[in-house]
């Protein structure tokens, strides 16, 4: 495994960076609105639930969730939330990044987010599939033709 950051790490140095961003690098571009903490709290509430519902069916499952030990799965998961997307966890993550920015009211963080998304995709996510077609085979490489990496 090539990470060795866990990824509630990673993204809370996006979150800090979307911060940062908005506080000290402003460029007018606002979305201020009225109901937007209640907004920014049903983001948050969706983006929990998919982070739970993934790690539930890892539990169901008595397999690990531990993001920088994928060596150590005892069973591939391909049902619940796992048959829409492959990383319901890293999903949730960069959902819950969308709540930040909207409880900043900050527009252009929101094009940080695929930053986010790019580096879970090359420093966490491939090392993981790679682990993964190791231990479950042509199992696996038909999950991943099946069900998309994020959505």
């Amino acid at each position: 495994m090539k990470t060795k950051i866990p990824p509630p790490v990673i993204m809370f140095l996006f979150g800090v960076f979307i911060y940062l961003e908005d506080k000290y690098f402003p460029i007018g571009i606002s979305a201020q609105f009225e109901g937007q903490r209640i907004t920014s709290i049903c983001i948050v509430i969706v983006a929990a639930c998919i982070i739970v519902l993934g790690m539930l069916e890892f539990a169901k499952a008595k397999t690990t969730v531990d993001p920088l030990r994928p060596e150590r799965a005892s069973a591939l998961v391909s049902s619940g939330i796992f048959r829409f997307t492959r990383n319901p966890m890293y999903l949730g993550m960069a959902i819950l990044l969308i709540a930040w920015c909207c409880k900043l009211g900050d527009l252009l963080g929101l094009f940080i987010i695929p930053f986010f998304m790019w580096y879970m995709t090359v420093f966490q996510i491939k090392p993981e599939e790679e682990v993964m077609l190791t231990l479950f085979g042509d199992e696996y490489a038909h999950y991943k033709k099946r069900v998309r990496r994020w959505l």
